[in-house]
């Protein structure tokens, strides 16, 4: 895992969305502590992991999302899908915390993760025909990306000065300007979600289905 990150930051990335994982249920792995240190050391980089989709059920987490810094993201349902589904529901696949040995609250949030719609390949590969399929699928890997989406809005928020000090927004790119570390995004983020009031959240904030609820 660590030589995924200083590439990412070469190329000038500052939020690094993974959507993989796997291993003991709850285990703070080998990985978890790589994404942990990366994270110390460099400060301004956040690091987010889908949850995984093994749930419903205490600590069904798996590594890296165990890790401490990262932002783990489980899924919601996604309202108005044509399913009967509710954003208000924790999507039945998405994994559980707390994880194992410190009983960490993961994930941290979740994010609508029922038939999310993305661009792919239609596999045509001979130049004759325009790669312009679209794909709906559903799991924690389609959550995370959303909420990567969400961090950039967030860094994009203080980077271009829209947040000063004063608590007043000035409308001016520059005007108390600061680039915000991947700890207060992650705080920005955490506490903009809301509590989660249907099926599978493993109980009010912080519920063990939920984290602190949907962003």
């Amino acid at each position: 895992t660590v030589g995924l990150f200083p590439q990412a930051m070469a190329d000038g990335a500052y939020i690094h969305t993974n959507s993989w994982g796997g291993g003991a249920y709850g285990d703070y792995s080998q990985y978890s502590q790589d994404i942990d240190e990366m994270m110390w050391a460099n400060q301004d980089f956040l690091v987010i992991f889908s949850n995984g989709n093994d749930g419903p059920g205490t600590t069904t987490i798996t590594p890296p999302a165990t890790a401490k810094n990262c932002l783990s993201i489980g899924a919601s349902e996604t309202s108005n899908d044509g399913y009967g589904h509710n954003s208000v529901n924790v999507a039945s696949f998405s994994s559980w915390g707390p994880t194992g040995g410190w009983g960490r609250v993961k994930p941290d949030v979740c994010a609508p993760g029922y038939y999310i719609f993305s661009a792919g390949n239609n596999d045509v590969t001979d130049g004759t025909s325009p790669n312009d399929e679209l794909y709906g699928f559903s799991g924690t890997s389609m959550a995370a990306p959303t909420v990567a989406g969400c961090c950039a809005l967030v860094r994009e928020y203080f980077t271009t000065g829209m947040y000063t000090p004063l608590g007043a927004s000035t409308g001016f790119q520059g005007a108390g300007a600061f680039t915000p570390t991947a700890a207060m995004m992650k705080s920005v983020i955490v506490n903009s979600a809301q509590p989660m009031t249907g099926s599978n959240t493993g109980g009010t904030i912080p519920g063990d289905g939920q984290g602190w609820g949907r962003v």
